[in-house]
Protein backbone atom coordinates (compact mmCIF):
# COMPACT_ATOMS: atom_id res chain seq x y z
CA UNK A 1 0.00 0.00 0.00
CA UNK A 2 2.81 2.37 0.82
CA UNK A 3 4.39 1.84 -2.60
CA UNK A 4 1.05 2.44 -4.33
CA UNK A 5 0.53 5.63 -2.33
CA UNK A 6 3.92 6.85 -3.51
CA UNK A 7 2.96 6.12 -7.11
CA UNK A 8 -0.20 8.17 -6.60
CA UNK A 9 1.84 10.98 -5.05
CA UNK A 10 4.65 10.94 -7.63
CA UNK A 11 2.85 10.04 -10.87
CA UNK A 12 -0.88 10.52 -10.24
CA UNK A 13 -1.71 6.79 -10.17
CA UNK A 14 -5.53 6.54 -10.03
CA UNK A 15 -5.92 10.29 -9.66
CA UNK A 16 -9.11 11.40 -11.40
CA UNK A 17 -7.27 13.27 -14.13
CA UNK A 18 -3.76 11.93 -13.60
CA UNK A 19 -2.80 14.80 -11.32
CA UNK A 20 -2.68 15.05 -7.52
CA UNK A 21 -4.28 18.41 -6.82
CA UNK A 22 -4.75 18.28 -3.04
CA UNK A 23 -2.91 16.51 -0.24
CA UNK A 24 -2.97 17.04 3.51
CA UNK A 25 0.17 17.86 5.44
CA UNK A 26 0.07 14.66 7.50
CA UNK A 27 -0.23 12.52 4.36
CA UNK A 28 2.50 14.47 2.56
CA UNK A 29 4.88 14.12 5.49
CA UNK A 30 4.18 10.40 5.81
CA UNK A 31 4.79 9.74 2.12
CA UNK A 32 8.01 11.74 2.30
CA UNK A 33 9.13 9.44 5.12
CA UNK A 34 8.30 6.34 3.07
CA UNK A 35 10.26 7.70 0.11
CA UNK A 36 13.26 8.10 2.44
CA UNK A 37 13.06 4.50 3.63
CA UNK A 38 10.71 4.51 6.61
CA UNK A 39 8.58 1.31 6.63
CA UNK A 40 5.05 2.17 5.53
CA UNK A 41 3.47 0.92 8.74
CA UNK A 42 5.59 3.35 10.75
CA UNK A 43 5.33 6.39 8.50
CA UNK A 44 2.16 8.03 9.80
CA UNK A 45 2.52 10.88 12.28
CA UNK A 46 1.78 10.05 15.91
CA UNK A 47 1.36 13.52 17.38
CA UNK A 48 -2.13 14.62 18.53
CA UNK A 49 -1.96 17.32 15.87
CA UNK A 50 -1.63 14.62 13.19
CA UNK A 51 -5.26 13.55 13.61
CA UNK A 52 -6.61 14.77 10.31
CA UNK A 53 -9.17 12.75 8.38
CA UNK A 54 -6.92 11.45 5.61
CA UNK A 55 -6.84 7.79 6.64
CA UNK A 56 -10.54 7.71 7.50
CA UNK A 57 -11.54 8.88 4.03
CA UNK A 58 -9.69 5.98 2.35
CA UNK A 59 -10.39 3.14 4.77
CA UNK A 60 -13.60 1.72 3.22
CA UNK A 61 -11.89 -0.60 0.67
CA UNK A 62 -9.92 -2.15 3.54
CA UNK A 63 -13.19 -2.69 5.41
CA UNK A 64 -14.79 -4.31 2.37
CA UNK A 65 -11.81 -6.58 1.82
CA UNK A 66 -11.76 -7.64 5.47
CA UNK A 67 -15.32 -7.65 6.78
CA UNK A 68 -15.65 -11.45 6.91
CA UNK A 69 -12.53 -12.11 8.99
CA UNK A 70 -12.35 -12.39 12.77
CA UNK A 71 -12.68 -9.20 14.79
CA UNK A 72 -9.10 -9.04 16.11
CA UNK A 73 -7.62 -9.35 12.61
CA UNK A 74 -10.19 -6.88 11.28
CA UNK A 75 -9.09 -4.29 13.85
CA UNK A 76 -5.40 -4.91 13.18
CA UNK A 77 -5.80 -4.49 9.42
CA UNK A 78 -7.64 -1.20 9.77
CA UNK A 79 -5.15 0.16 12.29
CA UNK A 80 -2.20 -0.81 10.09
CA UNK A 81 -3.79 0.72 7.00
CA UNK A 82 -4.41 3.97 8.86
CA UNK A 83 -0.87 4.08 10.23
CA UNK A 84 0.64 4.46 6.76
CA UNK A 85 -0.35 8.13 6.86
CA UNK A 86 -2.02 8.63 10.27
CA UNK A 87 -0.38 6.69 13.07
CA UNK A 88 -1.89 8.30 16.16
CA UNK A 89 -4.18 6.02 18.15
CA UNK A 90 -7.13 8.38 17.71
CA UNK A 91 -6.99 8.20 13.92
CA UNK A 92 -6.60 4.43 13.96
CA UNK A 93 -9.52 4.07 16.36
CA UNK A 94 -11.70 6.31 14.18
CA UNK A 95 -11.03 4.02 11.23
CA UNK A 96 -12.00 1.03 13.34
CA UNK A 97 -15.25 2.64 14.54
CA UNK A 98 -16.12 3.40 10.93
CA UNK A 99 -15.22 -0.17 10.07
CA UNK A 100 -17.48 -1.56 12.78
CA UNK A 101 -20.52 0.36 11.58
CA UNK A 102 -19.85 -0.40 7.90
CA UNK A 103 -19.38 -4.06 8.76
CA UNK A 104 -22.69 -4.11 10.61
CA UNK A 105 -24.46 -2.46 7.66
CA UNK A 106 -22.95 -5.05 5.33
CA UNK A 107 -24.42 -7.69 7.62
CA UNK A 108 -27.90 -6.35 6.95
CA UNK A 109 -28.55 -4.41 10.15
CA UNK A 110 -30.57 -1.21 10.22
CA UNK A 111 -28.66 2.03 10.63
CA UNK A 112 -29.65 2.30 14.29
CA UNK A 113 -28.78 -1.32 15.08
CA UNK A 114 -25.50 -0.99 13.18
CA UNK A 115 -24.56 1.99 15.32
CA UNK A 116 -25.43 0.13 18.52
CA UNK A 117 -23.37 -2.87 17.44
CA UNK A 118 -20.46 -0.63 16.50
CA UNK A 119 -20.64 1.12 19.87
CA UNK A 120 -20.59 -2.22 21.71
CA UNK A 121 -17.67 -3.59 19.69
CA UNK A 122 -15.74 -0.35 20.02
CA UNK A 123 -16.22 -0.19 23.78
CA UNK A 124 -15.15 -3.81 24.10
CA UNK A 125 -11.93 -3.09 22.24
CA UNK A 126 -10.96 0.39 23.44
CA UNK A 127 -12.82 1.31 26.62
CA UNK A 128 -9.58 1.28 28.62
CA UNK A 129 -7.73 3.44 26.09
CA UNK A 130 -6.92 6.99 27.09
CA UNK A 131 -8.29 8.02 23.69
CA UNK A 132 -11.74 6.56 24.34
CA UNK A 133 -13.25 9.79 25.77
CA UNK A 134 -12.65 11.56 22.43
CA UNK A 135 -15.39 9.35 20.96
CA UNK A 136 -18.04 10.41 23.46
CA UNK A 137 -20.32 11.96 20.82
CA UNK A 138 -20.68 8.81 18.69
CA UNK A 139 -21.02 6.63 21.79
CA UNK A 140 -24.10 8.44 23.05
CA UNK A 141 -27.39 6.50 23.09
CA UNK A 142 -29.19 9.54 21.67
CA UNK A 143 -26.53 10.38 19.08
CA UNK A 144 -29.02 10.46 16.18
CA UNK A 145 -30.98 13.26 17.86
CA UNK A 146 -27.94 15.56 18.05
CA UNK A 147 -28.74 19.05 16.78
CA UNK A 148 -27.05 20.07 13.53
CA UNK A 149 -25.52 23.10 15.22
CA UNK A 150 -23.45 20.70 17.34
CA UNK A 151 -22.08 18.82 14.31
CA UNK A 152 -18.63 19.97 13.21
CA UNK A 153 -17.32 19.10 9.76
CA UNK A 154 -13.74 20.30 9.60
CA UNK A 155 -10.61 18.29 8.91
CA UNK A 156 -10.31 16.75 12.38
CA UNK A 157 -10.86 12.99 12.21
CA UNK A 158 -13.36 12.90 15.08
CA UNK A 159 -15.44 15.64 13.45
CA UNK A 160 -15.51 13.79 10.13
CA UNK A 161 -16.44 10.48 11.74
CA UNK A 162 -19.19 12.11 13.80
CA UNK A 163 -20.63 14.15 10.94
CA UNK A 164 -20.67 11.27 8.46
CA UNK A 165 -22.50 8.88 10.79
CA UNK A 166 -24.94 11.62 11.81
CA UNK A 167 -25.74 12.33 8.14
CA UNK A 168 -26.45 8.64 7.54
CA UNK A 169 -28.75 8.44 10.56
CA UNK A 170 -30.71 11.62 9.80
CA UNK A 171 -31.49 11.10 6.09
CA UNK A 172 -33.35 8.49 4.09
CA UNK A 173 -31.54 8.18 0.76
CA UNK A 174 -28.03 8.04 -0.65
CA UNK A 175 -28.26 11.45 -2.29
CA UNK A 176 -29.80 13.15 0.74
CA UNK A 177 -27.04 11.76 2.96
CA UNK A 178 -24.24 13.00 0.71
CA UNK A 179 -25.85 16.38 0.09
CA UNK A 180 -26.40 16.89 3.80
CA UNK A 181 -22.76 16.05 4.46
CA UNK A 182 -21.51 18.45 1.80
CA UNK A 183 -23.82 21.23 2.95
CA UNK A 184 -22.39 21.12 6.46
CA UNK A 185 -19.52 23.10 4.97
CA UNK A 186 -15.84 23.22 5.96
CA UNK A 187 -14.08 20.05 4.70
CA UNK A 188 -16.93 19.22 2.34
CA UNK A 189 -15.24 16.72 0.04
CA UNK A 190 -13.97 14.48 2.81
CA UNK A 191 -17.17 14.57 4.86
CA UNK A 192 -19.11 13.77 1.69
CA UNK A 193 -16.71 10.94 0.89
CA UNK A 194 -16.97 9.27 4.30
CA UNK A 195 -20.74 9.76 4.59
CA UNK A 196 -21.15 8.57 0.99
CA UNK A 197 -19.20 5.42 1.78
CA UNK A 198 -21.58 4.50 4.57
CA UNK A 199 -24.61 5.43 2.47
CA UNK A 200 -23.31 3.35 -0.42
CA UNK A 201 -22.92 0.32 1.81
CA UNK A 202 -26.43 0.78 3.22
CA UNK A 203 -28.42 1.76 0.10
CA UNK A 204 -26.39 0.00 -2.62
CA UNK A 205 -24.99 1.20 -5.92
CA UNK A 206 -28.43 1.32 -7.52
CA UNK A 207 -29.32 4.19 -5.17
CA UNK A 208 -26.62 6.48 -6.56
CA UNK A 209 -28.16 9.02 -9.00
CA UNK A 210 -27.35 8.16 -12.60
CA UNK A 211 -26.22 11.69 -13.40
CA UNK A 212 -23.73 11.54 -10.52
CA UNK A 213 -22.23 8.34 -11.90
CA UNK A 214 -22.15 9.77 -15.41
CA UNK A 215 -20.04 12.70 -14.20
CA UNK A 216 -17.22 10.45 -12.96
CA UNK A 217 -14.01 10.47 -15.03
CA UNK A 218 -12.26 7.29 -16.21
CA UNK A 219 -15.48 5.29 -16.45
CA UNK A 220 -13.95 2.23 -18.12
CA UNK A 221 -11.05 2.15 -15.67
CA UNK A 222 -13.46 2.34 -12.77
CA UNK A 223 -15.62 -0.49 -14.07
CA UNK A 224 -12.54 -2.68 -14.53
CA UNK A 225 -11.20 -1.82 -11.09
CA UNK A 226 -14.51 -2.48 -9.35
CA UNK A 227 -14.98 -5.74 -11.24
CA UNK A 228 -11.55 -6.98 -10.19
CA UNK A 229 -12.13 -5.90 -6.59
CA UNK A 230 -15.52 -7.59 -6.45
CA UNK A 231 -14.06 -10.79 -7.88
CA UNK A 232 -11.30 -10.79 -5.28
CA UNK A 233 -13.90 -10.52 -2.49
CA UNK A 234 -15.77 -13.57 -3.77
CA UNK A 235 -12.68 -15.77 -3.91
CA UNK A 236 -11.90 -18.03 -0.91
Amino acid sequence: MGERFLRWFDTGLWAAHGLVFDIGNATRNALDRISLGTPAGEAGGRDPYDNGNGSLMRILPVVLASFQIDEDTFITRLERASAITHGHARSKMACVFFGFIARALLGGLTREDALRQAQACFAGSYERSGEFPHFAAVMRDDFASTSERRIESGGYVIDTLTASIWCLLTTNSFSDCVLKAVNLGDDTDTTGCVAGGLAGVFYGVEAIPADWLAALPRQEDLRTLFSQFGKSLSEP
